[in-house]
């Protein structure tokens, strides 16, 4: 029916996101995450650990593009709740990494400033 094939429509963008992140090229797989999370939640009612799981690979492609690098910070610190509600350790233990990582790739202006500059 309309639900199974809506499952396999989800799978499909989700690895044609999953392949252009291995690629580099996050800003197209953002496109394919945010279509494919936009599906599982019209036939998903609550927030299961699917969406869990392509929140976080959205994330990641958000932080990864300059431009949208807050809005990806914002959307992981949001699944860190969410993992946490749904007991989902693995998942949270990959967030707080990816926000590690996106904290260290980005030079920190103004912590550096305040260190420079101490009040």
């Amino acid at each position: 029916g309309i639900v199974e094939a809506t499952t396999r429509l989800i799978t499909s963008l989700q690895n044609v996101g999953d392949t252009l992140s291995q690629m580099n090229r996050y800003r197209e797989a953002i496109h394919f995450y945010t279509r494919a999370l936009k599906y599982l939640t019209r036939i998903e009612g609550e927030f299961t650990l699917q969406q869990l799981r392509l929140s976080i690979a959205l994330g990641e492609a958000l932080v990864q593009t300059k431009n949208t690098r807050d809005k990806g910070v914002h959307l992981l610190n949001t699944m860190l709740h969410k993992a946490t509600k749904l007991e989902a350790t693995d998942e949270h233990k990959q967030i707080v990494e990816i926000l590690l990582n996106a904290k260290n790739n980005s030079l920190d202006i103004l912590g550096l400033w305040h260190k420079m500059f101490p009040k």
